[in-house]
């Protein structure tokens, strides 16, 4: 783990460290739940329409289903990956 500067009060903190032990000035913000949430929900049903496209049982949805289906896990994944842009913006921190 390298050692950076505080912006605060420039004492050298652990690069891994959440707030400065000297001042307590927040270093980092933790990815926000929802994100993950957001993705983890489009990702299953995005893999339930891949799953149901391969076994055939596809066909006995109707449009309506499929529409559905299709959009709410795009919806999903695109609403978490902006969440995602939006918090590495905001901290300036990629990885």
């Amino acid at each position: 783990m390298a050692l950076i500067k505080c912006p605060e009060c420039q004492h050298e903190v652990s690069s891994s460290a959440r707030n400065c032990p000297s001042c307590g000035h927040k270093l980092r913000e933790d990815k926000s739940p929802l994100q993950y949430a957001l993705v983890i929900i489009g990702l299953l049903i995005l893999g339930l329409i891949a799953y149901y496209r391969t076994t055939g049982d596809w066909y006995e949805f109707n449009s309506g289903s499929k529409s559905l289906l299709l959009i709410s896990g795009i919806v999903c994944l695109i609403a978490g990956l902006f969440l995602g842009l939006i918090e590495n913006i905001k901290t300036g921190k990629w990885w």
